[in-house]
């Protein structure tokens, strides 16, 4: 049986979430190595998803590849990327604790909400992947959809930081925003 979630079902609640947090809250200072390792979890997690529909892709074509996509893109061989995931997770979870605010609780719960939709929850990468072995190019395709825009939301919100820090220090040394059409 293949198991699909659907973004509405995961992804619009997690947005509405962030997005009211965004608003609502203080930011606290932006931290360059909490939006690094989004970053680079994000392009972990794609990287992986990618690799996982091109072998779902060669196992349902059948050939003489089929096989060994099989054993590629199983359960059993992709494990450590779910242990790396865990780990990277807790680590970017740490940074945010290490720095409270008012908006670290809203930060904690979207960063949960992905674990959540990765490793533990129903439906979740890891569960399905573990439970069918190799799942097909649809479950793929949509988790890393739904997957996009928890990482959109995150790394949106890193970027306002990022861009409320820089305007902070523009007024701290005196110098003059400009305008995002002027850089071009």
């Amino acid at each position: 049986m293949i198991i699909v979630a659907t973004p509405s079902r995961r992804s619009l609640s997690f947005a509405s979430l962030l997005a009211a947090f965004v608003v609502a809250c203080t930011p606290p200072p932006y931290d360059d190595q909490t939006d690094k390792a989004i970053s680079t979890l994000q392009s972990d997690v794609d990287t992986e998803i990618v690799s996982l529909l091109s072998f779902a892709h060669t196992a349902s074509a059948g050939g003489s590849g089929a096989s060994d996509a099989k054993t590629k893109g199983g359960y059993q061989a992709n494990k450590t990327f779910y242990q790396k995931v865990d780990v990277e997770l807790m680590s970017i979870k740490l940074r945010v604790d290490a720095a409270p605010s008012v908006s670290t609780s809203q930060m904690d719960k979207a960063l949960e909400a992905l674990r959540q939709n990765i490793l533990s929850g129903p439906g979740s990468l890891q569960s399905v992947h573990q439970q069918e072995d190799l799942p097909g190019e649809a479950y793929f395709t949509t988790e890393r959809t739904i997957l996009a825009q928890q990482f959109q939301a995150l790394l949106t919100y890193e970027l306002l930081l990022k861009n409320g820090s820089a305007s902070t220090n523009n007024t701290t040394t005196g110098t003059t925003p400009t305008p995002a059409s002027a850089k071009k």
